[in-house]
């Protein structure tokens, strides 16, 4: 279902995009935080700027979309997220993970069905293993930590796909909210 925004929403999320490429980092975190605040309206105008900030290279602002995306956490941003995982910037990386884990069980699920199809570059692993470190401290340890061990096995290639694919009918198996009760 679309909605209509009043147009001043329209003209705050607007705005709010612009700050974010200044140079005063007061200007763009106060920018940040209102897009925070406006939640689900300024998701798909947020994820509609990442593009662009990739084509010039944009770094900055990158990041504060991230950021804010994940703030907001919305799951129409998981495939974002997962993409910014390869980010050449590794603050983009991080705040890409940290907005994985805090879409919870939607998040934690994507990530391992994305090791089972695609595991990615070096990079991308990295920011997985990082995704699934989150995901232990958020009451799912039971079903990230045999992947955890994996990433450490004698052959990863093949103990990674395989334990995540484990780990992602365990969660397809008990549903979101019996899959957090997991944890020990």
């Amino acid at each position: 279902m679309s909605t209509t925004l009043h147009p001043e929403v329209n003209k705050a999320i607007s705005t709010a995009l612009e700050a974010l490429r200044v140079d005063d980092p007061k200007v763009r975190h106060e920018a940040r935080e209102l897009l925070e605040r406006l939640g689900t309206p300024a998701v798909e105008p947020l994820l509609g700027v990442l593009p662009e900030t990739h084509d010039r290279g944009d770094e900055r602002t990158r990041r504060e979309v991230l950021h804010a995306l994940g703030a907001i956490a919305d799951e129409r941003a998981t495939e974002a997220f997962l993409t910014a995982l390869e980010d050449d910037c590794a603050d983009c990386r991080w705040a890409a993970a940290e907005g994985l884990i805090g879409l919870g069980w939607a998040g934690l699920l994507r990530t391992l069905d994305e090791l089972v199809e695609f595991p990615g570059t070096l990079r991308k692993l990295h920011g997985v293993h990082h995704v699934l470190h989150g995901m232990r401290r958020t009451g799912y340890c039971r079903l990230v930590q045999p992947v955890l061990k994996a990433f450490v096995s004698d052959i990863p290639e093949i103990d990674v796909p395989r334990t995540a694919l484990r780990a992602a009918a365990e969660m397809h198996r008990r549903g979101p909210l019996e899959s957090a009760g997991v944890a020990e």
